[in-house]
């Protein structure tokens, strides 16, 4: 790993800051986005580099060693030889001195092993000891040089993010992952995704600076907005696209649904909220809402026709006249008792089926039930009341009314709840 490249100064300890956490942003955001880990790692790596550099020009914090800088040394002595010289004789000192500190020398394939509590402790680490060699030991004027490379790399790791948001976004809305979400839940790409833009609203602050080293001018805010927003978006086609899959149509706006859900709760228990604004969460809301409707519309419009007066005379239509010798508003009973026995067995395979699909979040799985609820329980109580006695005094009257109201209500409460098939009811 080279050294950064000089761009100048900064105030030492800002420009740490700054480098740490956005290392953290970045180490955080590729743990399963392969595609850019490359790029976030040389960063992280330049921490130690930086740490490194001092073998070369400054004696190592050791008590059996001088802790004077050799500033003659800087202009005289240099040459290839000199350095090899100086590397050779003070690196293994100053990688015990390190060592005692607890810094570590790492590569680049041990960083990116490690895992994320165990990276963000020692983040922790490099932070505090940067802190000590800009502060202490790069203090002289001797040590100029290696300073301003590392002022310099809050301009490199600023570059380096806005690619790196490019890259991610791009990586977000390509991402072909084939991971089966078969009940229609949350998809890891979208918890991943939000907990990210989550993660980046606390170091706003942190990404504004960084924004301020390659933009001239502009309002910050706004760009960290359309950043954020070309993230979503890209998420957002994304799930577009993986929805597809389904062939339910009623699954594929449940998982739609779910998703969407997903990420506006996200914003708006964030700061994100106040940067994206009410207009982008209300939007979002309202495609929520779109795919519920979709489902209830697509899942349920075959079982409401059941229980519909469209059809109950053996002619069509709903006119007096004795049908089948029963009822004098002409109603079949044949047709009555033909009806329940297929709401029966459609609302059993709808119970099979969507008790294995899943709606995560309580207030919006209770939300969705309620909604089939108000429109199924009042439709079959008025069925049952209506035609329910031409049907009553048959002996096998139970074979057709197989549910109370209350029945279908209580299995209602079953739905959503991502079941497997042999797992048993509450």
């Amino acid at each position: 790993m080279g050294t950064p490249r000089n761009t100048g100064g900064g105030e030492g300890v800002v420009g740490v800051d700054m480098l740490s956490e956005r290392a953290t942003i970045m180490r955080d955001s590729l743990q399963k986005s392969q595609s850019i880990t490359d790029n976030v790692v040389n960063i992280l790596g330049s921490l130690i580099s930086v740490f490194l550099l001092s073998k070369l020009l400054c004696v190592p914090l050791s008590n059996d060693h001088s802790f004077k800088l050799q500033p003659h040394t800087l202009t005289s002595s240099l040459t290839d030889s000199s350095i090899k010289l100086k590397s050779e004789t003070r690196s293994p000192v100053l990688e015990e001195s390190l060592g005692n500190l607890g810094v570590e020398k790492l590569s680049k394939d041990d960083v990116q092993k490690m895992q994320w509590e165990v990276l963000e402790a020692k983040i922790g680490n490099w932070i505090h000891f940067m802190r000590v060699a800009i502060e202490s030991l790069f203090r002289g004027k001797a040590c100029n040089e290696i300073r301003e490379s590392a002022f310099g790399l809050t301009k490199q790791l600023a570059q380096t993010a806005q690619e790196t948001f490019s890259d991610f976004e791009e990586a977000v809305e390509k991402d072909a992952t084939k991971t089966a979400v078969s009940d229609g839940t949350v998809h890891p790409l979208t918890s991943y995704v939000t907990n990210y833009v989550k993660f980046l609203f606390g170091y706003q602050s942190t990404l504004k600076q960084l924004f301020q080293e390659v933009e001239n001018g502009g309002d910050l805010n706004s760009q960290l907005a359309a950043v954020i927003m070309r993230i979503m978006q890209a998420l957002q086609t994304n799930l577009d696209g993986k929805s597809k899959q389904y062939k339910d149509t009623a699954l594929t706006h449940l998982f739609l649904m779910n998703n969407n859900h997903y990420m506006v709760r996200s914003v708006r228990r964030s700061e994100a909220k106040d940067l994206l604004g009410d207009d982008w969460v209300q939007r979002h809301r309202r495609v929520v809402q779109k795919h519920a409707n979709q489902y209830k519309r697509i899942a349920w419009a075959k079982i409401l026709q059941c229980l519909s007066i469209q059809g109950l005379t053996s002619s069509g239509g709903s006119s007096s006249g004795s049908v089948d010798g029963q009822n004098s508003s002409g109603v079949s009973r044949s047709i009555v008792k033909d009806r329940l026995k297929i709401f029966n067995v459609r609302f059993e395979e709808l119970h099979q089926r969507q008790t294995q699909w899943a709606v995560p979040d309580t207030e919006l799985r209770e939300s969705l039930r309620l909604a089939v609820a108000e429109v199924l329980l009042p439709a079959y109580r008025s069925f049952i009341k209506r035609f329910g006695p031409l049907v009553e005094s048959d002996k096998n009257a139970q074979k057709y009314i197989r549910y109370s109201a209350d029945d279908l209500d209580c299995m209602l409460g079953e739905f959503f709840e991502g079941k497997t098939l042999n797992e048993p009811k509450r």
